[in-house]
């Protein structure tokens, strides 16, 4: 695992899942990159946590996005038979001065057969079109 530490989700429900003591976490991967690393320009942070095999732990961060969710800007959700499979929010800038926008995007493979949970947030100067064209929603 490669990780660079960055707090970009500071204040966020989803804070504590995306934290680097999750790496040893059984059934729990974590990727976070920032800066040129990602290679997208105005795309400032990128981190992504996928719970597979371990449940009760996917369900919590599933919990934690949804929460986050109903602060969102703006939102795209998905059900599959009554429960969120997809979500997709845009979230207003932390309030410290700063321009970067907030994005949080989650998949719950479980509903349609897989067994994992995975749940990326995306931070940047970067428009909700360009970030909905970069991980290829709607499409």
């Amino acid at each position: 695992m490669f990780c660079i530490r960055t707090y970009a989700q500071t204040g966020l429900n989803i804070d504590p899942y995306f934290s680097e003591n999750n790496s040893g976490r059984e059934g729990v991967s974590l990727i976070i990159l920032d800066g040129k690393l990602l290679g997208v320009s105005n795309l400032s942070v990128f981190k992504s946590v996928t719970a597979n095999s371990n449940n009760a732990w996917a369900d919590k961060l599933k919990t934690a996005v949804l929460a986050d969710g109903r602060k969102a800007a703006s939102r795209q959700v998905k059900l599959k038979n009554g429960k969120t499979y997809y979500a997709f929010y845009s979230l207003d800038p932390p309030g410290n001065g700063q321009k970067k926008r907030r994005y949080i995007m989650m998949v719950d493979k479980r509903l349609t057969g897989g067994t994992d949970v995975l749940a990326i947030y995306l931070e940047g100067k970067i428009s909700e079109k360009d970030i909905q064209q970069l991980i290829n929603i709607n499409k």
